[in-house]
């Protein structure tokens, strides 16, 4: 639902123009909408591996993990994640610069 509230929102409430408004709502929706998605895919992920595996600690397991990763990206502490932060760092004095 928060992912396809963005585009009914501009057609409706906005009339097709892009404001600054609409691009405020629109991202916190979007971020809104990633709350969800790492405990969604891992509770797919663990019906899936019990339903193949007829273990439900070992899909318990790799589901945990699935989760816990989807949240060390969420939160920016997984392993790669300070490079991603310093490349963009450059990317906006790049564009402040420009303008």
């Amino acid at each position: 639902m928060l992912l396809i509230t963005p585009a009914a929102y501009h057609r409706i409430h906005e009339a097709g123009e892009d404001t600054e408004h609409f691009h405020k709502v629109a991202s916190r929706l979007l971020l809104a909408a990633l709350v969800f998605l790492g405990p969604g895919m891992a509770g797919d992920l663990f019906v899936v591996i019990a339903k193949q595996t007829q273990s439900a600690g070992t899909a318990g397991a790799i589901a945990g993990v699935c989760y816990w990763r989807s949240m060390a990206y969420r939160l920016g502490s997984a392993p790669g994640a300070e490079n991603n932060r310093e490349r963009n760092r450059g990317t906006r004095k790049l564009k402040m610069l420009q303008r």
